[in-house]
């Protein structure tokens, strides 16, 4: 716990003999060294205890491996924030013989890692309460922007901020891929992706410890009270969020009483440190990508406690973003009284949050010029009676369903983003449309939206330019359709006799075997309509029709097609005409079809015949055949399936 069973650098690396008494020489020439004590515990530096002749306080000889500006970071910090942090000043900033070092104040005290290891003291909820103290002291100090911090303490902007990405990519690497398991891996891309929303953003610029835990934090008693002495090692510090620092401390609190983390929280939030809505899952998600940069870093067989260590830290960070996950259920209801307020408050602010990575502020407050005006909310909710989602009882997000499927407002709360928040309402959506029959949904959904739409099977209709308050945005007309259809196959033909037989229509399957026969050869194609994963309907087109005008002109025709009673109006007839037109089209610049004349019980051609003319078709003046052969003035014909009058249409 706490990294004590880690490799340390003092036992696999230390300086050469003498070379500590050099450095003292060329830091205090006129001094003299009288004892020097290796400080073990360091996992990236060595650091050294020493005793100058005639000096009463020791000092902290620091030898720096890894990085060599980090000396001069530490001295400038130290001395930035002298006044509100116990930060060992730095006196000296040499190098000798290839080795960067620096001479600092020497702190009294025993590190609060070996404090919280031996002591089970009513002293731990205290001591934490002065460490959550001190840490809203480091984040009062804030710069220009976020980034790294170079030796002069200029902010430098890093090749890539994105924490997703680069988590990711480190379950890429050789080292973490031999250490953790495919499963393993595999529940830590879910959690990074499910919860990605969350993670700290770029506009931080708060003074980040970055290496804040309780082995760099030394404590003392003094006058009979344990207290905070010094802040130490700040080499890894940067401008970022605070949530870095928070996530550190709280690493191991699962292996703490209560009052470890409750003490440190506590304090955090009295002395004016804000946190999220969910910064347990983000702090989860911050040691998770700090915790797979420094697996990627570490040899197993140089680093193998370590390499344990953060195989359990991750194992115990993905059982408690699946118990938070479970925890965190998202219920909807319909609107109720009093919801308006939330509605209004959900709406401003996620337009103001969330969709400002896309809309200029100008646009946004146009956007939401009204969200004020209750009485208009009230009226509107009341009217379409919205779909509102819930956690544990808080109003986390709405959507307002029309009964035509349009969708009007959907939102989900700035805080909720990501939390399946948007799943659970447009599934409610698409259960009452599904239950209405209606043949789609249908949304105008902005920049911001429009990924999570096409993710629910949303397609693109157009882009389009609204105007509000004279303020134009772009948004995007978007549409989900439950009427789908594919090409015939001999698993469907079973499934469409069986359907057409039970409203007592004689479809055999040897019809459709024949059917699919020709569309093998290329003489036809056949498609069959779904409404919800249901048989509705089918329409076959013949290349070379039998009806001899049109063989002549090589006009592709329609043939057969037939929509089941429960699924008619409802778009399954349009979607097949659509599908055939288009593919006719390819060939032709005309496509026939032959109608019948009689409208029976169940509709006949009756509604067909509407359907055509409304459709562009129009009759091909040749008059009505029968059996494909045209009608005699003053003959007797059966008004039957085979007397048709033949329609036309052109294609675009």
């Amino acid at each position: 716990m706490f990294k004590v069973d880690w490799e340390k650098t003092s036992l696999t690396y230390q300086l050469p003999e003498g070379m500590a008494e050099k450095m003292v020489r060329l830091a205090y020439p006129d001094k003299k060294l009288t004892s020097t004590e290796l400080i073990a515990g360091g996992c990236a530096n060595l650091n050294y205890k020493i005793q100058l002749e005639n000096e009463q306080k020791p000092l902290i000889l620091r030898v720096y491996l890894r990085d060599k500006d980090a000396a001069h970071i530490e001295q400038k910090l130290a001395a930035l924030i002298k006044e509100t942090v116990p930060a060992p000043l730095t006196h000296y900033i040499g190098k000798l013989e290839g080795y960067h070092f620096a001479i600092t104040e020497f702190i009294s005290g025993i590190s609060l890692r070996d404090f919280l290891l031996s002591n089970a003291s009513d002293a731990n909820g205290a001591l934490m309460s002065e460490v959550g103290m001190i840490l809203s002291k480091i984040t009062a100090y804030e710069f220009s922007k976020s980034g790294f911090l170079n030796k002069d303490l200029e902010v430098v902007e890093c090749e890539s901020s994105d924490v997703i990405k680069f988590a990711l990519d480190c379950l890429n690497d050789r080292t973490v891929v031999s250490v953790l398991s495919p499963e393993m891996i595999d529940e830590i891309k879910k959690a990074i992706k499910q919860y990605a929303y969350l993670f700290s953003t770029d506009d931080e610029k708060h003074l980040v410890h970055g290496d804040f835990d309780p082995a760099n934090i030394l404590v003392e008693q003094i006058n009979g009270s344990w207290v905070v002495t010094g802040i130490l090692d700040w080499e890894f510090a940067f401008p970022g969020s605070y949530l870095w620092d928070i996530a550190n401390m709280l690493r191991y609190a699962h292996k703490m009483p209560p009052e470890f983390q409750n003490s440190f929280v506590d304090a955090l939030q009295k002395n004016g440190i804000k946190l999220p809505a969910h910064w347990p899952i983000t702090i989860h998600l911050l040691n998770l990508s700090s915790l797979l940069d420094l697996l990627k870093r570490s040899d197993p067989k140089d680093h193998p406690h370590r390499c344990a260590d953060i195989s359990e830290l991750i194992n115990h960070i993905l059982g408690e973003l699946n118990e938070m996950n479970e925890r965190r259920k998202v219920q909807v209801r319909c609107y109720q009284d009093g919801d308006a307020k939330h509605i209004a408050s959900i709406f401003y602010n996620t337009v103001h949050t969330v969709n400002a990575k896309d809309y200029s502020k100008e646009q946004l407050n146009a956007w939401t010029s009204y969200y004020d005006n209750y009485a208009a909310w009230q009226e509107k909710c009341a009217k379409l009676n919205p779909f509102v989602a819930t956690i544990d009882g808080t109003v986390v997000g709405f959507a307002e369903f029309e009964p035509n499927g349009h969708i009007d407002c959907f939102y989900v709360h700035h805080e909720f983003q990501g939390s399946g928040v948007g799943t659970a309402l447009m599934r409610e959506i698409e259960i009452e449309a599904r239950e209405k029959l209606l043949p789609r949904i249908y949304a105008e959904v902005s920049t911001t939206a429009r990924a999570f739409f096409a993710s629910k099977g949303f397609q693109v209709i157009k882009q389009q330019t609204v105007r509000i308050r004279d303020i134009e945005l772009t948004n995007f007309l978007m549409e989900k359709s439950f009427v789908t259809c594919e090409l015939l196959s001999s698993d469907h033909i079973p499934l469409i006799s069986e359907a057409f037989n039970a409203i007592g229509w004689n479809k055999p399957p040897s019809l459709f075997e024949e059917y699919l026969k020709e569309q093998d050869a290329g003489e036809r194609l056949v498609w069959v309509a779904h409404f919800n994963g249901e048989f509705a309907g089918y329409v076959t087109l013949k290349w070379c029709s039998q009806y001899q005008s049109f063989q002549e002109q090589s006009i592709p025709e329609i043939v057969d097609l037939n929509v089941l009673p429960a699924y008619r109006k409802i778009g399954v007839g349009s979607l097949l005409l659509d599908t055939a037109e288009k593919e006719a089209a390819t060939n032709s610049q005309i496509i026939g079809i032959g109608v019948g004349l009689y409208a029976g019980a169940d509709g006949g051609y009756g509604a067909a015949q509407r359907l055509y003319v409304k459709r562009g078709y129009i009759p091909d003046g040749k008059g009505i055949t029968y059996n494909y052969e045209p009608t005699i003035p003053g003959n007797h014909y059966q008004l039957d399936d085979d007397l048709v009058l033949w329609f036309t249409k052109k294609l675009g």
